[in-house]
């Protein structure tokens, strides 16, 4: 990987970081919550980058995003 490669990814992950930084996702404990805009943020980014994602809501607000990245296999046969 090159220097300009990893800074480029570097500036990326930074970005990404502050882009959820700023999204309200309290936690008010005793289940309360409301992570659901940040949730949709990582779907949306997840699904740009051809990623299949799905949302699972555990209760109003709460939810969680599940992500499969899947294998390509290559297999050369002699």
């Amino acid at each position: 990987m090159t220097t300009s490669s990893r800074t480029e990814l570097e500036n990326e992950a930074i970005r990404i970081c502050q882009e959820l930084i700023q999204i309200p996702s309290v936690n008010y404990g005793d289940g309360k919550g409301d992570e659901k805009a940040v949730a949709a943020h990582v779907m949306k980014l997840l699904t740009e980058v051809g990623i299949e994602a799905k949302m699972y809501e555990a209760a109003p607000g709460r939810c969680n995003v599940i992500a499969r990245i899947k294998e390509q296999m290559h297999h050369d046969l002699v």
